[in-house]
C-alpha cells in the first residue's frame, strides 16, 4: 500500500500492505522472536517519509493501533467487472453489484480473516474492529510489539502540518508465513 497522506491511522498505516496478510490464513501461530528470516512487505513504507521532519521516538510501552488491508478473492475478475459495468457498450454496463453481492465474490474468506485475527492475537496483538467484509482489520499493541513483529522501527514526524507515527523501513513478516507475492 502506498501512504499518500498521513491522516492514516497512526503508524504502521503501511501494514494495509496488504494482500499479505491473507498469506496468514497457512500458517501456525509461532512466535516471532524464534525466526531470522523475513519476506519483506513491497511498497510497506511511507514514500513521504523522506520529506518529514523526525520529532521522536516512541516509548517502547506506547500504544498504536494499525490496520491489516487482506487481498480481494478474484482480484482479476473483479477488475475486469469494474471495466464491463463501466462500459457503455458491455451489457452489464452499470449493473453495480450490491455489498452483499460483492462480498461473496470477492472478500476474503471467513478462513483467511479468522486466521488473521488469530495470528495477531498469537503475537500478543488485540483485534479492535473486523469490516464487515473481513477486507480490513484493526488492532493494536505495543510500539515493541509491533516493531518486533513486523521487523521496523516506529517513529514519530511532522509531516504536512500533522504529526504521524509510522514505521521507517519496509515491514516484513517471520519466514513461517507464506511470502506476500503468494497471497491470493
Amino acid at each position: 500500500m502506498r501512504v499518500s497522506h498521513p491522516r492514516i491511522r497512526p503508524v504502521v498505516a503501511a501494514l494495509a500492505a496488504a494482500a499479505t496478510v491473507v498469506a496468514l490464513s497457512s500458517i501456525a501461530a509461532s512466535p516471532a522472536s524464534a525466526v531470522t528470516a523475513r519476506h519483506v512487505i513491497p511498497d510497506s513504507s511511507p514514500h513521504w517519509l523522506s520529506h518529514a521532519k523526525h520529532v521522536a521516538t516512541p516509548a517502547a510501552a506506547s500504544q498504536v493501533s494499525f490496520g491489516i488491508l487482506l487481498n480481494m478473492r478474484n482480484a482479476a475478475q473483479a477488475d475486469a467487472q469494474v471495466k464491463a459495468l463501466s462500459d457503455p457498450s458491455s451489457p452489464t454496463y452499470g449493473k453495480w453489484l450490491t455489498n452483499k453481492q460483492f462480498d461473496a465474490t470477492y472478500a476474503p474468506s471467513g478462513a483467511s480473516v479468522s486466521a488473521v485475527k488469530s495470528w495477531l492475537t498469537s503475537q500478543g496483538f488485540a483485534i479492535s474492529q473486523t469490516m464487515p467484509s473481513g477486507m480490513y482489520v484493526t488492532a493494536s499493541g505495543s510500539t515493541a510489539q509491533v516493531e518486533k513483529t513486523f521487523g521496523t522501527s516506529l517513529e514519530k514526524y511532522t509531516y504536512q502540518g500533522k504529526t504521524v507515527q509510522t514505521n521507517t523501513t519496509a515491514l516484513s513478516l517471520p519466514t513461517t508465513t507464506p511470502p506476500p507475492s503468494s497471497a491470493s
